[in-house]
């Protein structure tokens, strides 16, 4: 993660310059007096996709969710099938 230096100060016994942009480690003490985040780890979505879609009975149509499905055969009774 990317910190923005907001003054000049010492951590850890090393030297933050003002203005200066610092891919800081864990074990540096990041306060807020002196340090902005300036690149946050954005988080990760993960979709997961059924490998099997769910088949219609009827007419055979995949869907990719039970509720998919649950929705597509309310079609067939309407069609009188």
């Amino acid at each position: 993660m990317k910190y923005l230096c907001l003054r000049d100060c010492y951590t850890n016994d090393h030297f933050y310059r003002n203005g200066d942009v610092y891919d800081l480690p864990d074990n540096v003490k990041k306060s807020e007096k002196n340090f902005g985040v300036i690149e946050s780890p954005k988080p990760v979505k993960v979709v997961e996709v059924p490998d099997n879609p769910l088949k219609c009975p009827v007419c055979g149509r995949e869907c990719k969710a039970p509720l998919g499905l649950a929705s597509h055969m309310r079609t067939h009774k309407r069609d009188g099938g």
